[in-house]
């Protein structure tokens, strides 16, 4: 082999790597590049804050309609509040033909909707409303599927009226005195935070 062989034979292989070099570097300039164009340099990002609290069912009762207080009855059960209001005084020596009446005040102390699923007189004792000669007081103001809206107040009223020809029941006192026999209830009020199926 010649010297001009042999350095013709060098230049093509210099060639030929250099023609290999080039082009996988213009294979990995075209990967690059296209890798840039789905890739941003840019970024930016936005978040919203949020907050929240459990809603409270709660109502309470008043005789006043001043002073409230919220004491669940007995016989409560269930999910729900439940509030009772004494049926008396404004009974007290009701004579026969007498109508006599006792107001009492509901009030949703509660963040939301008070449906009312239960509303009636309760625990009725005492010979003057279980005994033979019974009254049975009567509840207007409030009734089932009622709402109560947060803050606001409900107006009810038990009524008695004993008929005419009504005979009183009478105790007899340890001192032997006699006197009007008694009797005793509650005005009960059951509410849910969702309407009745």
């Amino acid at each position: 082999m010649t010297f001009e062989t042999q350095a013709a034979e060098k230049k093509q292989s210099f060639l030929k790597r250099k023609s290999t070099h080039v082009g996988s570097a213009i294979l990995a300039l075209g990967l690059a590049v296209a890798g840039t164009a789905t890739y941003s340099n840019f970024t930016d990002q936005a978040s919203l804050g949020f907050s929240g609290s459990a809603g409270v069912l709660d109502i309470q009762a008043s005789s006043d309609g001043t002073t409230y207080f919220d004491e669940a009855p007995t016989g409560g059960e269930g999910e729900g509040d439940y509030i009772a209001i004494g049926v008396g005084d404004e009974f007290n020596g009701i004579l026969p033909g007498q109508t006599r009446t006792a107001t009492g005040y509901i009030k949703n102390t509660g963040t939301v909707d008070a449906y009312v699923d239960e509303s009636d007189i309760r625990e009725l004792s005492g010979d003057l409303y279980t005994g033979a000669t019974a009254l049975t007081p009567s509840l207007s103001g409030i009734a089932v599927d009622d709402v109560i809206a947060p803050g606001d107040v409900v107006i009810v009223t038990v009524t008695v009226t004993a008929p005419e020809d009504w005979d009183p029941p009478v105790q007899e006192n340890p001192d032997g005195s006699k006197s009007g026999a008694y009797g005793n209830g509650e005005l009960y009020v059951h509410v849910t935070d969702r309407p009745a199926a």
